[in-house]
């Protein structure tokens, strides 16, 4: 028989480090104890409600939404006043006065979907330090929701604990009176010794009332076996340790308790019953969860009624335009062949046309978006329209791998953007569709077994370096898989207990980099989706995840990428230099001699994709030439392809006899000259997945919508349908006439390579933003790396191998100027440091000197400080200015502006009190000399490196002769001297002779150096 009680007051893990327990667990343990349902209520979320509803019903549980909302004290949802029912104790309201707690429970699918609405409004009208909700909006939403009372700290449990008798009684009444009937007095027993007290007025306030008591338990965790873990994450929670806990539940049973155990906690036996009677109330929830997946809807003109007749002439429109007036029948038939594919998928012509003016709107706005990314470079249509600037012709891109007709589903778009703009591009978007109908898909983040031992170690009192020493046992992640807590090699004590517990909990939520769903006009997202508001401004977010929104919404991808930032800052340097630059986007254009030189030699450090150590060895050993090598090593550059030596092959086939075409390349002999117009590009191997389709197409004589469904059944190792198509392949190509040997040796070489095989189109798109990387370094270094230093000027691991690669490339880098940008900024002989990179100095305070700033650049220390509001600049600020150097352009005694830090702040303030009433002194200030030896080269440096991460200031450099230079001391050497100031002098022992020259004077260093040719390598 089933046990006679339901939990209806559980927290899962999107009670973020509070709820322990997944509800999968909770579901398989409430059916083993054989109760009839199970509720979730998240705190102040629904965000699993799906996942509970999924979970119950696989394992025959009635599913029970709700939430443990956060209820204002009393004020109304938009009062940020903090409220006090008594002396703000521990029994006062929560939160500090910001909320209380309330149990609440969706009576069915009108039910749910108010509660949705209610947690969007918690967000939107009533967030402070928590999302809540008044009593106004329970009013206005609570017609199909059930109420508990709540916990101790809810409002009922805190008016009775405070002894505020009529407060908890007027409480009741008001409860009792809008939710007739479904309104009851929840009561609690976990062992703690306050409870019993409490009951027992809880009890009698229901007698006087007329109102039915519910047992619960507060489930935080799924058994007694869980506590630990329980424990822990609080301790995570509140950055405090389990010997001193910040928060704690003590040693009461926080589970999900049989019946017989909740049977005898000694609480009256209706209230156990009253479970039952609650779980009867619910209702499904099914329709909810089946709405199915809502498409946007295009805006049309008005001469235009149907998505589909838009689109046609929209792309018809754009071909015209991409081809300059002159499209080919070609161009003209795959474009309709194209059309009709896409319109026969509902929903797909109003996909394209949405993007596509999103597209168009970001790009007004002067915001540089990427030219493409995955499959749908390969369509002619999306190009037409201006999604993507990748010519699928030119680029030897295949339809079939963005859409196959054979196989119908909605297009999948990934685009890029700049990494400082995306936010204005969601913005767009809001401001194009309805702020109500744009989303921003939700994540969350779990405990990895790095994550996990860490924060282990902390709860336990380990210091950090203890921590780490942990971490160190685990191995290296591979291929980029995460590694798993169970291939810790090291002692398994109680951190490592607590880590197994912790690992794949969820600690936190975040926000997706790329998704975005846009609903139609008219759809209720917040009445069907369970949405918030980080912060309680700024776009929605949704409390479902990425696949679990597809079911709902139609996916937009925009990624924020920090190269195309690095590009459109790069070019807005040389705008201001009075340089226009139009950044290729055939294979054609990407021909600048210089650039593959600079590839081929390994200097890519700071190029998309090309910057990483294994990659500049391949660079080197590969040596590009054309843009077709960058495309193919994006494609060769991973486990895959390396670990069959794909990239070997390719590099020795290009290098030996000019890459022409040999007979030894051959798959098989009698297949040589037929797969050579799809193979010669990549010197006999298949790199890309077109490839594949062109292979098939050859051999088989199948269209490239039918070869694309064997092509995927080899890249998801579906061995079953790959038997299955197996024959045909054979019989297709037997009656082509070629050999049963051949195709064998064929069949061989593609299921491998399809495995790891890349898209053509999605490396052609980042191959385009590759070559304009290495190209704007290779010709404008000074602008590029400016950029480039800005993008990571607030990582101190990245920053000093960027500045050291500035040094290689012979770059001075400038100390930075209060006249100067936030970011690094090209100057008269090199790149100045900037402003914001300086310890100390953020983005408000460089906002404050811009704003004072404005077209007219400081011109002494007297107009700086006396325009300088104060507020911008206090003295720690002012030490981080001077110590670094940004203000030697305005007085280059940095020693002396140092060590009068105090009196200059004072003097400021007379200054701006003068400057305020137009006055001026007589006499200007002075600055006393230091004493000889305060003048020191090492302090500089001393301080430069506390305050910029990097030394400027360097010292001379002593060289004597003894052996012969290699290539690489060369090099050294170089960078060392570019980190010298131009008038320092270089000493060079060379032949027994002596020689002083100028730093700055590079060419002549390094022909004094060749004359010889040795010379001993000793840093200063």
């Amino acid at each position: 028989m089933p046990d006679e009680f339901a939990h209806l007051h559980v927290h899962g893990e999107k009670s973020i480090t509070d709820g322990a327990g997944k509800f999968r667990e909770y579901a398989d343990r409430a059916a083993r104890l054989g109760m009839p349902a199970l509720a979730g209520t998240d705190h102040g979320n629904a965000n699993d409600g799906r996942t509970l509803w999924e979970e119950c019903n696989r394992v025959g549980v009635k599913p029970i939404i709700g939430s443990e909302i956060y209820l204002t004290p009393g004020t109304d949802r938009r009062d940020r006043t903090r409220v006090r029912w008594a002396d703000g104790g521990e029994a006062d309201v929560s939160g500090g006065g910001a909320y209380t707690h309330l149990t609440v429970l969706a009576g069915g699918p009108d039910g749910l979907r108010d509660l949705f609405e209610l947690q969007h409004l918690s967000y939107t009208e009533g967030f402070y330090s928590k999302p809540r909700v008044d009593r106004d909006l329970l009013r206005m939403y609570g017609q199909d929701l059930i109420i508990l009372s709540g916990c101790v700290g809810g409002e009922l449990g805190t008016r009775l604990r405070l002894g505020q008798l009529d407060e908890a009684d007027e409480t009741a009444a008001w409860f009792a009176e809008t939710f007739r009937g479904r309104y009851w007095i929840e009561v609690m027993s976990h062992g703690n010794p306050w409870e019993t007290d409490l009951n027992e007025q809880l009890i009698a306030l229901a007698k006087r009332h007329g109102l039915g008591t519910v047992l619960t338990n507060d489930v935080h965790y799924l058994d007694t076996l869980s506590a630990p873990t329980h424990r822990a994450m609080l301790c995570v929670q509140t950055q405090s340790t389990l010997a001193r806990p910040a928060m704690s539940f003590g040693d009461g049973n926080y589970s999900l308790r049989p019946a017989r155990e909740m049977d005898s906690l000694g609480l009256p036996k209706e209230s156990s019953r009253n479970t039952l009677v609650v779980a009867e109330q619910i209702g499904s929830y099914d329709e909810v969860f089946e709405e199915g997946l809502q498409f946007p809807v295009a805006r049309l003109p008005d001469e235009f009624e149907f998505a589909e007749d838009y689109l046609h002439a929209r792309a018809n429109a754009g071909l015209i335009q991409r081809r300059q007036g002159f499209p080919t029948e070609q161009d003209r038939r795959q474009l309709q062949y194209e059309l009709e594919t896409i319109c026969n998928i509902p929903g797909a012509a109003d996909y394209l046309l949405v993007e596509a003016d999103i597209i168009e709107a970001v790009k007004a706005e002067g915001i540089l978006v990427g030219p493409g990314r995955g499959s749908a470079g390969g369509s002619l249509v999306v190009y037409a329209l201006g999604i993507t600037d990748l010519d699928p012709v030119a680029h030897g891109g295949i339809f079939e791998r963005f859409m196959n007709p054979n196989r119908l589903g909605m297009p999948d778009i990934d685009i890029d953007v700049q990494d400082d703009k995306r936010d204005r591009v969601i913005e767009i978007i809001r401001e194009l569709y309805g702020d109500n109908n744009v989303v921003q898909f939700g994540t969350y983040l779990t405990f990895g077994a790095k994550g996990a031992l860490g924060a282990a170690a902390r709860v336990h009192g380990k210091t950090f370096e203890q921590g780490q020493a942990y971490a160190r046992q685990l191995p290296e992640p591979k291929a980029g898989r995460p590694v798993d807590l169970a291939d810790y090699t090291g002692l398994r004590d109680e951190v490592y207990d607590t880590a197994e517990g912790l690992f794949g909990r969820i600690r936190g939520q975040g926000v997706h980099p790329a998704a975005v769903g846009i609903a139609p006009p008219g759809y209720r997202v917040e009445r069907s989706i369970p949405l918030r508001r980080p912060g309680g401004v700024g776009p929605l977010v949704t409390g479902y995840v990425d696949h679990v929104m597809e079911e709902y919404l139609v996916k937009y991808d925009f990624l924020g990428l920090r190269n195309l930032t690095i590009v459109a800052n790069t070019l807005k340097f040389l705008k201001q230099r009075g340089v226009a630059l139009t950044l290729p986007l055939l294979p054609g254009e990407c021909n600048d001699r210089k650039t593959y030189e600079q590839l081929s030699e390994g200097y890519s450090l700071g190029c998309f994709q090309l910057d990483g150590t294994q990659m500049r060895r391949l660079l080197r050993r590969l040596k590009p030439s054309e843009f077709g090598d960058i495309l193919a090593l994006l494609a060769l550059f991973r486990p895959g392809p390396m670990g069959a030596d794909a990239d070997d092959y390719y590099a020795d086939r290009k290098n030996t006899n000019g890459g022409v075409w040999s007979d030894d390349w051959a798959i098989h002999p009698e297949l040589g000259e037929a797969l050579r117009p799809a193979l010669e590009e990549t010197y006999g191997l298949i790199v890309f997945q077109e490839q594949v389709l062109q292979v098939l197409n050859i051999i088989c004589g199948w269209s490239y919508a039918e070869a694309a469904l064997l092509f995927d059944a080899m890249r998801k190792k579906n061995i079953e349908k790959m038997d299955a198509t197996r024959p045909n392949y054979e019989a297709a190509g037997l009656r082509r006439g070629y050999s049963a040997e051949s195709l064998t040796a064929l069949w061989e070489v593609l299921v491998p390579f399809a495995d790891y095989s890349f898209n053509k189109a999605h490396s052609a798109g980042y191959g385009l933003v590759a070559y304009w990387t290495a190209y704007l370094k290779a010709n404008h270094p000074v602008e590029y790396m400016a950029a480039t230093l800005t993008s990571v000027s607030d990582d101190q691991d990245r920053l000093p191998e960027y500045l050291a690669e500035c040094a290689r490339m012979g770059l001075r880098i400038l100390p930075p100027s209060i006249n100067g940008g936030f970011g690094f900024s090209p100057g008269d002989g090199g790149i100045h440091y900037g402003l914001g990179a300086i310890k100390g100095v953020g983005a408000s305070v460089y906002a404050g000197i811009e704003e004072t700033r404005g077209t007219r650049p400081f011109s002494s220390l007297r107009d700086f400080f006396s325009r300088v509001d104060q507020r911008a600049l206090s003295l720690g600020t002012l030490k981080a200015l001077v110590a670094s150097g940004a203000l030697d352009t305005l007085c280059p005694r940095r020693e002396e502006l140092y060590v009068q830090q105090t009196e200059l702040a004072a003097r400021a303030i007379r200054w701006r009190a003068e400057s305020a009433f137009g006055q001026r002194s007589l006499l200007e200030p002075t600055f006393p000399v230091w004493p000889r030896g305060m003048y020191s080269t090492t302090t500089r440096r001393e301080w430069e490196q506390q305050y910029l991460g990097v030394a400027l200031t360097t010292q001379p450099i002593e060289l004597g002769t003894t052996r012969r230079v290699t290539q690489e001391e060369l090099e050294w050497l170089r960078n060392v001297l570019s980190r010298n100031p131009g008038d320092s002098p270089v000493w060079l022992l060379i032949g027994g002779r002596k020689m002083s020259l100028p730093s700055a004077n590079w060419p002549a260093i390094e022909a004094a150096i060749e004359s010889v040719g040795i010379f001993d390598v000793s840093a200063p």
